[in-house]
């Protein structure tokens, strides 16, 4: 299976799985914030695919701060009339880029440079300052986990009423910011309806390796023959959801969640991290040796969402099983640096 195979096989689960509902696109004008990261790639290229498979006539605008250096990786999309890229900061989006059907706003920045909360808060403030209005029939906020603060041992899963443990976000900017964004979107009374998707783990092809997720740093250090190293004894449990089934959430959520609607998005596949280690070295196929240097951080978190509410109100679920979902991340990873 390459790249081409992998991606083929993904768009054609994202088109299935989103078939009964995706035409309450046709004619749209969507916007996307974010729509150059990992996740927002992912919505970026299902949109482009839905769009041309069950002739939505979209519009689709996509913010960036560097459409130049994304378009360089995927020069496909260069060729989409579609796709329109405003080369700009979502502090600097302008207000004349007229009325939108659709907003998907996941405009944010991790990095340790970032103010963290001038590009999530202020950015959603103007965001929706300029194109909140009474004709957007929906906007979806691409929230986080971590809005929760840091997951008791006790709780098996978070709710999205999970509110008693939000003390350990004191410290957590990034946590904080989010729950500020969800409460100005959630207030804001012109669009006919919002929605806030909590978003937890991912994995899949676009993933940044170079960025400080453990997934993508144990299939670097493998692929370079280096032994993957646990900054801990492994026991910390995690979920991942694969960013094709994600598209798919993402979407159904913003066409046909309900106003207000506030859900978790991710996996309830539980998984510890010295398993995820050892499967990333036995898939890249070089039985990298997995150390656990306990002695440095014996953390044993829990980051695991309850997807109850997404099963029983959109039907939606985990359709690509964890061990199929790495496998295709670490042959696309493979690929990439080969060619």
């Amino acid at each position: 299976m390459d790249q081409r195979d992998i991606l083929k096989d993904d768009l054609l689960l994202i088109s299935e799985r989103t078939e009964e509902f995706i035409k309450d696109l046709i004619g749209s004008r969507i916007l996307i914030t974010g729509g150059t990261g990992f996740l927002g790639t992912w919505i970026l290229i299902s949109l482009v695919h839905l769009n041309k498979i069950f002739s939505l006539s979209c519009e689709i605008l996509v913010i960036s701060r560097s459409p130049s250096s994304f378009l360089s990786k995927h020069p496909y999309l260069t060729k989409e009339k579609c796709l329109t890229f405003i080369e700009t900061d979502i502090l600097k989006l302008p207000g004349n880029l007229g009325s939108f059907t659709h907003v998907i706003h996941g405009a944010t920045d991790t990095s340790l440079q970032a103010n963290t909360e001038d590009v999530i808060v202020e950015g959603t403030s103007r965001l929706l300052k300029f194109y909140g209005q009474s004709n957007t029939h929906s906007l979806t906020f691409l929230s986080s986990g971590a809005v929760y603060g840091e997951q008791p041992q006790r709780i098996n899963s978070v709710t999205e009423d999970s509110y008693s443990f939000q003390d350990s976000l004191n410290n957590d900017s990034y946590g904080n910011s989010k729950r500020y964004a969800e409460e100005l979107i959630l207030g804001h009374g012109e669009i006919k309806r919002v929605s806030i998707a909590r978003c937890f783990s991912f994995l899949g092809p676009f993933m940044h390796f170079n960025q400080q997720f453990a997934i993508g740093n144990f299939i670097k250090s493998a692929f370079e023959g280096h032994q993957i190293n646990l900054n801990s004894d492994g026991t910390s449990i995690r979920t991942f959801l694969y960013a094709a089934d994600f598209s798919v959430w993402i979407l159904k959520i913003l066409l046909r969640g309900r106003n207000k609607l506030i859900m978790n998005v991710g996996s309830d596949f539980e998984i510890n991290i010295k398993e995820v280690a050892s499967l990333v070295s036995k898939l890249m196929g070089n039985n990298i040796e997995v150390s656990i240097n306990a002695d440095r951080s014996v953390n044993r978190s829990r980051y695991v969402p309850s997807i109850n509410k997404a099963r029983k109100t959109l039907d939606l679920d985990v359709w690509t099983d964890f061990e199929l979902a790495l496998r295709k991340t670490c042959l696309w990873y493979k690929e990439t640096i080969q060619s």
